[in-house]
C-alpha cells in the first residue's frame, strides 16, 4: 500500500473521489499532498513506535563546541526525534545520558551536545516506506488525514469530529499492537539493596551501623 493508497483510504472515509496521484489537478489531491507528509511525520514523532526506531553511532564534530558540554555530534538527516543517547562502551544499555539539541552557527544544522564519548543515539526515523507500516497504523494515518482535510473536502464539523475519534481509536490500537512485538523484562532490585532500604541504597550511617 502506497502513500496514494493511504490517501485514498482517507478520501473514501469521507465519501470523496479517489485520486491517481497527489500531483493531479483536483482539490482532493491538493489536500492530500498538502497534509500527508506532515501528518505522517507528526505521528511517527509523537509516539514511540518500534518499527521506526533506530540506533546509530553518531558522527563527532568539533566545529560547534560550546561551554558546558564535552562533545558535539551531527544530527542524523533522517531523524525526527531523539529518544536517548547511549554510551557505545557502556555496560548498561538501559542507561540514559543527558543531552541537548541546538542549532549550529550557520542556522542550517542541528547539533547534539552531550558528555558521552563515542555516543550512539536511539531515534525516531523519518520513515517514508509505507510497506513497513502495520495495517492498524495505516488506518490510523488514513483517519488522521481524513480529520485534517474534512473541512476542505466536505465542510462538515461533525464529520471532522467523527474522523478524529476514529483516528484516536486506531492510534491506540496501533500502539498496543506495536508494544506486543517487543519484550522488556522488569528490572529487579538486588536483594542486598532491597534489604538495605527498600530499593534505595543507604549508607551505614543512615542505617545506624
Amino acid at each position: 500500500m502506497s502513500a496514494v493508497d493511504i490517501c485514498n483510504l482517507a478520501l473514501s472515509n469521507l465519501g470523496a473521489k479517489v485520486i491517481a496521484s497527489m500531483t493531479e489537478d483536483s482539490k482532493e489531491a491538493r489536500a492530500c499532498n498538502r497534509h500527508y507528509d506532515i501528518i505522517r511525520q507528526y505521528l511517527l514523532r509523537k509516539y514511540k513506535w518500534d518499527f521506526n526506531t533506530r540506533i546509530v553511532a553518531l558522527a563527532l564534530t568539533t566545529d560547534a563546541l560550546v561551554d558546558g558540554w564535552e562533545y558535539c555530534y551531527g544530527y542524523p538527516n533522517n531523524a525526527l526525534a531523539v529518544r536517548r543517547i547511549i554510551d557505545l562502551h557502556g555496560t548498561d544499555v538501559a542507561l540514559k545520558y543527558k543531552y541537548q539539541i541546538m542549532i549550529d552557527s550557520t542556522l542550517t544544522q542541528k547539533i547534539i551536545y552531550c558528555d558521552v564519548a563515542d555516543a550512539e543515539m536511539e531515534y525516531a526515523v523519518d520513515l517514508e516506506n509505507t510497506d513497513i507500516f502495520g495495517a492498524i497504523f495505516k488506518k490510523a494515518l488514513a483517519y488522521s488525514i481524513s480529520s485534517e482535510i474534512t473541512m476542505e473536502i466536505v465542510g462538515d464539523p461533525s464529520v471532522k469530529d467523527k474522523m478524529t475519534s476514529y483516528a484516536m481509536s486506531f492510534l491506540a490500537q496501533a500502539e498496543a499492537a506495536d508494544a506486543r512485538e517487543s519484550y522488556n523484562p522488569p528490572q529487579h532490585t538486588s536483594d542486598l539493596i532491597t534489604c538495605r532500604g527498600g530499593g534505595v541504597l543507604q549508607t551505614d550511617e543512615e542505617l545506624g551501623l
